[in-house]
């Protein structure tokens, strides 16, 4: 769409140089009658119409200014464009990035609460932990499950949004190393 507009500016830019040019027109006419004695009588103008801008009031150099300035805006709509789709896509990366770090976050912790609650187990089993010792360590194992699902959610709607702005699958993602000799030292 941008790449039709900028084209049509460009024509309209023409015309617009084409204003303060010379000019011309052919213009012709021919006409028949027919007499009261049955004869033909037929005439005819031709007519050639030269013209040479010579002043309009500034009009001219205006408009040749409006549309200079309309193909500026055009490209500059172009290039807001481009920085805006880059933009998005990246936004997209990194958050594909951070929501599957959070996920395998939530994965080790379910894991690490799992171990915590088979220990718990095994101690009110020896008589070393109480009942309500295992039911608080199951509602974090509960809690835990509830954390991994919504990071699970949300990496979905992170791959969802990459689709979206780069056309393709994430696949795997990797974070590039900062370039720390460019950051400050505090």
């Amino acid at each position: 769409m941008l790449t039709a507009f900028r084209a049509a500016v460009r024509v309209d830019f023409s015309a617009a140089r084409g204003l303060g040019r010379p000019g011309g027109r052919v213009e012709g006419a021919y006409g028949a009658l027919n007499t009261a004695e049955g004869g033909f009588f037929g005439t005819g103008d031709i007519a050639i119409k030269l013209k040479q801008p010579i002043y309009k009031g500034g009009r001219i150099r205006a408009e040749r200014n409006r549309q200079r300035a309309r193909l500026s805006s055009a490209g500059n709509r172009v290039q807001d464009t481009v920085d805006t789709v880059a933009l998005q896509a990246i936004q997209a990366y990194f958050e594909v990035v951070r929501a599957c770090r959070v996920l395998t976050k939530s994965q080790r912790n379910v894991e690490i609460v799992r171990r915590i609650v088979s220990r718990v187990r095994a101690r009110v089993a020896g008589g070393a932990g109480t009942s309500a010792d295992l039911s608080q360590a199951e509602a974090r194992l509960h809690a835990a499950n509830n954390s991994l699902a919504v990071a699970q959610l949300q990496y979905s709607a992170a791959q969802a949004l990459y689709l979206t702005a780069t056309g393709r699958h994430p696949g795997k993602l990797e974070q590039a190393d900062l370039p720390r000799h460019h950051l400050p030292k505090s």
